[in-house]
């Protein structure tokens, strides 16, 4: 009788620290995931220099990455930042995304039939 409720004090303590391990590491990976959503930003984001001549010359400027080496899981960013949308001003494939650069090429219509031209 006493081996079984050591048993079960064991068995809950074991439970309760299982637990508890579980929690810390899901705090852990929470944080982990906002820090890498913040470089993920810092990464995406033109320099200084180029946001100051858009500026002086009034147009808008983005940073496109090339997506044989940053579309493999590691962004959050679907597409790994290889996509771009004029309209919705943002990095993500799948929401209009207008360009895509690949193998040191812009290319588009690469949803289907949705071409654009660069003037």
């Amino acid at each position: 009788m006493k081996l079984f409720a050591v048993l079960l004090l064991f068995i809950g303590f074991s439970v309760s620290v299982s637990a508890q391990t579980r929690q810390k590491a899901l705090e852990k990976f929470n944080d982990l995931k906002r820090q890498a959503e913040i470089q993920e930003k810092i990464i995406l984001l033109p320099e200084e220099k180029d946001f100051d001549a858009a500026t002086k010359q009034n147009v808008g400027v983005f940073r496109i990455l090339p997506r044989e080496i940053y579309d493999k899981g590691l962004f959050m960013t679907r597409g790994g930042g290889a996509y771009y949308s004029f309209q919705l001003k943002a990095s993500d494939y799948g929401n209009a995304s207008d360009i895509e650069l690949q193998q040191n090429s812009l290319s588009v219509g690469f949803a289907g039939a949705n071409y654009g031209f660069i003037a």
